[in-house]
């Protein structure tokens, strides 16, 4: 597995900056980013040797998520022309090889756009499309509408 060495100036400041004298499972949601094929699968447009490595370690934090009552929410980055979610024109150049394979593996219903096959979604679980770096604000909406 890849190892992370952080600094221990890195590690105090998390430490002050996430204490929580009590958190709600019910208002707690985890939030898993983009486990999709596409970032973890061996030749696929972004793959990435690590990235399978932490799948057990989601899965036990989802698992556990969903035993204290929490929400579990799956994102999938997601490449679309349909508006309002399409980028403009000039964000992409799909005249690049390396950008068409990108934005082709991460079009719905490509494979590298499902997530993973060792991803163990719940009957209760979110999935969703996001659209921009950022899933939080483009979808907050839609989670509150699902809870």
């Amino acid at each position: 597995m890849h190892q992370i060495d952080l600094p221990d100036w890195a590690v105090e400041r998390g430490r002050r900056m996430n204490c929580f004298d009590h958190i709600n499972p019910a208002r707690t949601a985890l939030i898993a980013v983009d486990m999709q094929n596409a970032f973890t699968l061996a030749g696929q447009i972004f793959e990435n040797p690590h990235a399978c490595d932490i799948i057990p370690s989601v899965n036990r934090l989802a698992a556990a998520m969903r035993a204290a009552g929490g929400q579990v929410v799956w994102t999938r980055q997601t490449v679309t022309r349909n508006a309002p979610y399409a980028y403009p024109e000039w964000h992409y150049d799909a005249d690049n090889p390396f950008v068409r394979r990108a934005i082709d593996a991460l079009t719905d219903g490509a494979e590298g756009h499902r997530l993973h096959g060792a991803v163990e979604i719940g009957d209760a679980d979110i999935v969703l499309n996001k659209y921009r770096y950022s899933a939080f604000i483009q979808n907050a909406s839609e989670i509150d509408a699902r809870l």
